[in-house]
């Protein structure tokens, strides 16, 4: 399997993840759910440390010493791990959209949802499917935008997504059934 839409589908297994919240009844929903932009930005921001960190594992083997995820992982890591920080309340909101749960889960503590939000990325973003061509692109793209700050970075992933779930909708009249529960929408289709 080629790896081709690096950040369309890290967000897509990000919002994956966080459908694995939701309970089945939700599921079931023929509707999507409309998430505002900057949720799912906060989203993006929460599960993104989590997917560079599964990439990594992955790649190490495959990279060279002199790769930017060997050279500057921990540092674009520690950038990452910050932001998702200060958006977890948000990105709990997010979640709690998606899942259309009354449940308030931004009440947990961040420590308490981390691992369970690394636990989902791990198993959720189908790492073993990238090659060794495909770890060199990411790696590449990474080096790439790393002069962005972290916020910028969720946000660009959120663009890109939402540019490729309107693409495909307006192509195949749906989106993927992976996606089908929510769209990103501005602030003012919410209401």
């Amino acid at each position: 399997m080629k790896f081709r839409n690096v950040p369309a589908a890290a967000f897509g297994w990000a919002m994956t993840g966080a459908i694995a919240f939701a309970p089945a009844a939700a599921q079931a929903q023929t509707q999507a759910r409309c998430i505002p932009a900057a949720d799912a930005q906060a989203v993006a921001a929460v599960f993104l440390p989590s997917a560079v960190r599964a990439v990594r594992t992955r790649c190490a083997p495959m990279l060279s010493r002199d790769a930017y995820l060997k050279q500057s992982g921990d540092r674009l890591l520690s950038k990452l791990d910050g932001e998702a920080r200060g958006q977890f309340r948000s990105a709990m909101r997010g979640i709690n959209r998606i899942a259309g749960t009354d449940l308030d889960l931004s009440t947990l503590p961040p420590e308490m949802v981390q691992p369970l939000v690394d636990e989902l990325v791990r198993n959720k973003l189908g790492t073993s499917n990238i090659d060794s061509k495909g770890c060199k692109r990411i790696d590449r793209g990474l080096a790439l935008v790393d002069p962005l700050p972290a916020s910028s970075l969720s946000g660009l992933l959120v663009m890109v997504a939402r540019l490729g779930l309107e693409h495909r909708s307006a192509k195949s009249g749906r989106v993927d059934d992976a996606v089908s529960l929510f769209k990103i929408c501005d602030a003012t289709e919410n209401k």
